[in-house]
């Protein structure tokens, strides 16, 4: 059978009309570390992800337990799809998770468990991630119902600065005079 000379470059440009397609791999979670970060097992290894495009409550914040409790519930006894992105400084793999089709990531902004981490999230998805946080801010669902917010990159900071520019006073030295 003979295919006319303009099949590939039709097949070509079908091709290219598609969105992009990123191909992922299947793990099983072994260990959540907090909202944004767990531990996967891929090929007898373990991998730690970090959640990209997002920022959840650090373990010692506010809404942290709650953060991670979240992250708990929505993988639980399910088999996620882990999408690489990036590495990150402490050479954890960021990814896009997804568990039944769904993504993990959005759920946790969805659930006002997470602030869109602007600094870091430049794919197309990060606009409706957007959207999702002010919905979350405006109905105060999870974090967005607290007294105080605090995001997690201030807060960490706010951890370290009194460490990095602590005043130490000197004592007066104690005399003791006489027996």
């Amino acid at each position: 059978m003979r295919y006319p000379y303009f099949s590939a470059p039709l097949v070509l440009f079908v091709f290219l009309l598609l969105p992009p397609v990123s191909f992922g791999w299947p793990g099983d979670v072994i260990r959540v570390v907090d909202g944004d970060t767990l531990v996967v097992m891929h090929q007898g290894k373990q991998v730690e992800i970090r959640l990209y495009g997002i920022d959840c409550p650090e373990k010692d914040q506010d809404f942290g337990n709650s953060a991670r409790d979240l992250l708990k519930a929505l993988i639980s006894g399910r088999k996620i799809e882990v999408t690489e992105k990036d590495q990150d400084q402490y050479g954890r793999t960021v990814a896009m998770i997804s568990v039944d089709g769904s993504s993990l990531n959005e759920a946790m902004v969805n659930n006002g468990y997470a602030w869109v981490y602007r600094q870091y999230c430049k794919d197309r998805v990060c606009g409706s991630w957007i959207a999702a946080e002010n919905e979350a801010k405006k109905t105060r669902k999870g974090l967005w119902n607290g007294k105080v917010i605090v995001a997690p990159w201030d807060w960490r900071h706010r951890k370290k600065a009194p460490q990095e520019h602590a005043v130490v006073e000197k004592e007066s030295p104690v005399i003791l005079i006489g027996g």
